[in-house]
């Protein structure tokens, strides 16, 4: 699937998402992966620091796809006043 596509389903907020939608939206926000800890996967952006959130059999719940949400419509709204 697209970015796009990935968004759009992250923006509906469902109750869980594959890993490699995730890892596709947090890339092309600028977010690199720093380290993987056990089933924590940690992302870090120069602007906006860390995401950390497990991933269990290849998904995400809704928990931590809402806090990766937050963190990126704050870049956008960071983004637009600059």
């Amino acid at each position: 699937m697209g970015f796009k596509k990935n968004l759009e389903e992250l923006m509906s907020e469902p109750n869980e998402m594959s890993y490699a939608k995730v890892q596709n939206i947090l890339f092309n926000y600028g977010f690199l992966l720093r380290s993987i800890r056990g089933s924590h996967f940690t992302f870090n952006h120069y602007l906006f620091g860390r995401i950390t959130f497990p991933c269990h059999n290849n998904k995400i719940k809704k928990t931590y796809l809402m806090r990766i949400k937050y963190n990126i419509l704050s870049k956008n709204n960071y983004a637009s006043n600059a």
